[in-house]
């Protein structure tokens, strides 16, 4: 995660540096809470339904892994669309005509 988080830092202005070690920082660890409250209820429920630790577990493991690479597609579809400025890719950029200039 380290390289992550440097990478985080590069990409902004000195001033905002802090900032956004502290907001990679928190969102990994939202991430992992979020990942062992999840799996971990899917655990929970599969053995209430009467399946086996194991059994359960495996629900869990699949969920994970069919997660994982849908978010991997929405993240990259994500930084696609912030390196294009937002618009659709091959979207032409915007652009002012002379005339139409404002402060």
């Amino acid at each position: 995660m380290s390289p992550l988080t440097g990478a985080a830092v590069q990409a902004v202005s000195p001033q905002e540096g802090g900032l956004a070690s502290g907001v990679s920082s928190t969102t990994r660890q939202i991430g992992a809470v979020l990942g062992v409250a999840v799996l971990g209820g899917i655990v929970h429920t599969r053995e209430s339904g009467g399946a086996s630790f194991e059994s359960a577990l495996d629900s869990a493991f699949l969920t994970a892994g069919a997660v994982t690479p849908a978010c991997t597609v929405f993240t990259g579809l994500w930084l696609t669309a912030e390196q294009s400025g937002g618009r659709a890719v091959g979207e032409p950029p915007l652009t002012a005509s002379p005339g139409r200039l404002t402060s």
